[in-house]
């Protein structure tokens, strides 16, 4: 059995499947087709952040570049996020509990999400979608056999407010990706809301959140995933444990930054945008009831940007409902041993530290455990 990809790696035959898109869409080949575009990616990139509408998105995905342009630099980077959260849930020890899985992707556009969940889990199975956007759904249905081969894809035109619309379950995996942020519902509401998609799960099944990294976005999805972590479902990452986040009112916040390489064509297209394409950054929560295996006693989750400092490198982890800070002295080590220790790490990771509150320990004792 060949070794599961890289969470955030973007098979070429999928980059290929939407430069054909965007080649469609332009009437012209390779870079030509690429260089057309990189306007409808700017423009993408400031109606998802400085130019957000107050009435909400319009189904910019209709217009064909912008379909193209959105598959070949946002699709990618959904795609990771979502291979994080699975290797989360591995790392836990969850696996669907059918031969046959289903997979409900709730606002999937063209399927970022559910398509990497179900290229992660192999074999084969059924994708359900529901979006606002036909065009999206059309994309996602033709991507299926490059990207999942083995699954059948299929769209339903729905709102996601309202999971009473959404395809019949049960289903083993539940996930919304940067959805619950755009819903509008006060904290009731979104208790309401995960009720309902909770009830869409097959026994074990899985529920996958994922939302922005920003402060506004994170932060109710660690309250939320607070309130819910004893509950069916209850919590099963990235925490370890069912303590309240430690963070939560804080300085910063908690969420994933997870280094990564943005397939050739995005990097082409961020030659003269300039965005951040060196790390792909959310927050998650992941719910299940699922008997998994007991973690690691001394295991604690990478909270802060690891730091490389003068003599020593630095983690804050967070367990059982506190904060730590963690140093191991780098003397003795040449600087490439020490930059080698600091990028073993990242924001996110779960680690194995010893325990107690001394702050500093041998760094040799800082072993990384997954996911």
């Amino acid at each position: 059995m060949s070794p599961p990809e890289p969470p955030g790696l973007l098979p070429a035959e999928v980059e290929a499947a939407w430069l054909a898109l965007g080649e469609r869409a332009t009437g012209l080949s390779g870079e030509e087709a690429l260089e057309r575009l990189r306007p409808s990616v700017a423009r993408l990139s400031d109606l998802f952040t400085l130019a957000r509408p107050a009435g909400g998105f319009p189904d910019y995905l209709a217009d064909a570049s912008l379909l193209a342009a959105y598959g070949l630099f946002f699709f990618p980077q959904s795609w990771a996020r979502a291979g994080w959260a699975l290797a989360h849930a591995r790392f836990r020890g969850w696996a669907p509990g059918s031969a046959r899985p289903r997979i409900l992707d709730v606002g999937s556009g063209p399927g970022s999400c559910g398509l990497r969940l179900a290229r992660g889990l192999g074999g084969e199975g059924e994708l359900r979608l529901l979006d606002r956007s036909p065009s999206a759904l059309a994309a996602a249905e033709s991507l299926a056999a490059a990207a999942a081969p083995g699954w059948t894809a299929g769209g339903t035109v729905g709102d996601a407010r309202d999971p009473r619309a959404w395809p019949q379950g049960p289903f083993d995996i539940v996930v919304a990706g940067f959805v619950l942020n755009e819903l509008g519902l006060d904290e009731a509401g979104r208790d309401a809301w995960f009720e309902a998609a909770a009830a869409h799960l097959a026994p074990g099944g899985l529920l996958i959140l994922i939302e922005p990294a920003l402060r506004a976005t994170a932060e109710p999805l660690r309250r939320l995933s607070d309130r819910r972590a004893t509950l069916s479902p209850r919590r099963i990452g990235p925490e370890l444990d069912a303590s309240p986040c430690p963070m939560l009112g804080g300085e910063h916040w908690d969420h994933e930054v997870r280094a990564w390489e943005a397939p050739p064509s995005a990097a082409f297209l961020n030659r003269k945008l300039h965005r951040d394409l060196g790390a792909v950054r959310f927050s998650l929560a992941l719910f299940s009831d699922a008997p998994l295996a007991p973690s690691d006693p001394a295991a604690a989750r990478v909270v802060a940007e690891p730091q490389l400092l003068k003599g020593l490198f630095r983690l804050v982890v967070s367990a059982g409902g506190r904060l730590r800070t963690v140093e191991a002295a780098t003397r003795g080590l040449s600087k490439r041993e020490a930059k080698d220790l600091a990028a073993g790490f990242a924001r996110g990771d779960l680690v194995r530290v010893p325990p107690g509150d001394d702050r500093r320990v041998e760094a040799g004792a800082l072993v990384r455990l997954g996911p």
